[in-house]
């Protein structure tokens, strides 16, 4: 929502910033008691990829995750990490969407999973989850 705002609003550039712990913050406090954890790169590069075909030539789009791939900041399983992010910085220096699609991994099922769960757990129910 943030991005379709910003590109009615006519900006040049969106930058997709996906959270990461900083130390003495109420996230680490929350990420030492089990109850929060960084997203999944497979969210980030989603985001990305939907932002810019919103934007189109309008805008360019970048997304270089702090911490990226590290337990503090946007990371999957540690086999795809690096490839992702290497997606990721390609994309934002060429604007091609081509490099956005990469090879699969076996944790791109849990994260899908993952997503769903989430779905439901937050109370969105069976029918909001199909009408997307």
């Amino acid at each position: 929502q943030s991005a379709k705002k910003m590109h009615e609003l006519g900006v040049d550039g969106i930058s997709i910033n996906s959270s990461y712990i900083g130390k003495g913050t109420l996230m680490e406090k929350l990420f030492k008691k089990g109850k929060y954890t960084p997203p999944w790169l497979w969210s980030v590069l989603h985001v990305t990829r939907e932002v810019k075909r919103m934007v189109g030539d309008k805008a360019i789009v970048i997304s270089d995750p702090v911490a990226g791939g590290k337990d503090r900041g946007a990371r999957n399983c540690g086999k795809c990490d690096i490839q992702l992010l290497e997606a990721l910085k390609k994309f934002s220096a060429t604007q091609n969407l081509s490099h956005l699609d990469v090879e699969s991994c076996k944790c791109k099922s849990i994260y899908e999973s993952s997503i769903v769960v989430e779905h439901f757990a937050s109370g969105n129910g069976v029918m909001g989850y199909f009408s997307h």
